[in-house]
């Protein structure tokens, strides 16, 4: 088998220092500890990017803490995000974090020479790192983490929340879930029972070289069945489990996600390294629908509590996350591109200066806007009102996250509070 460093050493760098040495007290309104990690590195198309998922967990009360793992900074890029951290996002919030880890993103030859880069290897590396180095957290003398009771919530950085994530999926007004997970389903997170968003991954993982992934010829995975096994590991971010839990999977997880790779070097190599892991450990999850929408055509994702929503009312639930209203979903994945008439949303699309005072807000689309473009539009409907809700959501979310970032931190004749910016292909 081949012998490469999957687990730089920190010693040389203090990758800590934004973490404070005395952790704030949890959130008092929320009696389970629920800490959300999202891992990221440290370019400014990121950048951008973290700071509207910070807003996001503001406007719509996220309990616990939230903590942005930053990958492979240098030392000047290291002190910069830094300063912006204790000068933009701390004043959010006490319990809005930074955690810095080493470069895990190396694709490494049969020699542990760096032949290229696969930056989603940071995710399983950067949540054990967190899990183990994080005073939050932390290993004992035993090595077990510490606080394994806390809910640890991995979720993308080009996510946007509209609801809290959490450790409760009982509310059946809230929860979509395929008919076939139903029967018998565990509605909360708890030791041995960890959850996730169904995603359409299937279950080749199954066929890969699993005695060489796994290091062990009697893995647990090898006796996972196809048919069976749709039910409980085709899942992704949001991840959510009890640390414990997702410390075990961390472990295999960054062990497991370069093997894999070599053969599959593809994306989603890292996911379906999460999978194997779980299936190793024996620790099938609860899939949830609803956790989140994103591909206007996919199945298995929260669109039937969008669809529902009438016509004339989606857009202004969209932007205001009316929840009260209509149950919705708890985030929007905004990895696709989504157009209705003029109004457009490409993430690769978005200015990388968003947040100065000098840069025109983000234009978004009114309610009347939406309600006049899905009038005559019986055949793709549905399709254009799931654009809709994408767009009204994330233009908004932008827009009022710009204008908070000016508000709190610009003054002077350079502070533009215009919505002019609209976003083009």
């Amino acid at each position: 088998m081949m012998q490469q460093t999957l687990y730089p050493s920190t010693k040389h760098h203090n990758y800590n220092a934004m973490t404070p040495k005395s952790p704030p007290k949890p959130s008092p309104k929320y009696a389970t500890a629920l800490h959300m990690i999202f891992s990221i590195d440290c370019s400014p198309y990121q950048d951008w990017q973290s700071n509207l998922l910070f807003y996001s967990a503001l406007r719509i009360k996220q309990p616990g803490h939230v903590t942005r793992i930053a990958s492979g900074c240098s030392e000047e890029e290291i002190a910069n995000h830094q300063r912006w951290h204790e000068e933009h996002i701390a004043t959010m919030s006490t319990r809005f974090h930074i955690h810095f880890t080493p470069k895990f993103s190396s694709v490494k030859d049969k020699d542990g020479k760096d032949k290229g880069d696969y930056k989603y290897f940071n995710k399983p590396f950067g949540l054990r790192h967190f899990l183990e180095h994080s005073p939050f957290m932390g290993l004992d003398k035993e090595g077990e983490v510490q606080k394994d009771d806390t809910v640890i919530i991995l979720i993308d950085p080009d996510m946007y929340l509209l609801r809290p994530i959490t450790h409760d999926y009982s509310n059946e007004r809230d929860v979509v879930i395929g008919k076939p997970k139903q029967k018998g389903r565990k509605k909360k997170v708890a030791h041995g029972v960890p959850f996730a968003q169904s995603y359409g991954m299937g279950m080749s993982w199954v066929d890969f070289p699993l005695d060489y992934i796994t290091g062990d010829v009697n893995s647990p995975a090898k006796k996972v069945e196809k048919l069976s096994g749709r039910l409980h590991y085709p899942g992704g971010p949001p991840y959510i489990g009890t640390a414990r839990d997702m410390h075990a999977i961390a472990v295999k997880w960054a062990d497991f996600a370069p093997r894999l790779h070599e053969g599959y070097p593809h994306l989603l190599a890292e996911m379906y390294a999460y999978c194997v892991a779980a299936a190793h450990l024996e620790l099938p999850h609860e899939l949830v629908d609803s956790l989140m929408v994103s591909a206007d055509t996919v199945g298995g994702e929260g669109w039937p509590l969008v669809d529902a929503i009438p016509d004339e009312e989606v857009c202004e639930v969209a932007m205001t996350a009316n929840h009260e209203a209509y149950p919705i979903p708890n985030l929007i994945h905004y990895c696709q591109t989504y157009k209705v008439k003029e109004w457009f949303w490409q993430k690769r699309k978005v200015p990388k200066d968003l947040f100065t005072c000098d840069k025109p807000i983000v234009q978004s689309p009114s309610p009347d806007d939406i309600t006049a473009a899905l009038k005559g539009e019986e055949k793709s409907k549905m399709t254009l009102k799931r654009n809709a809700f994408v767009l009204c959501s994330t233009l908004n979310g932008v827009a009022e996250a710009m204008e908070y970032y000016k508000e709190m931190h610009c003054e002077g004749e350079n502070v533009n509070m215009e919505r002019t910016l609209k976003l083009t292909h």
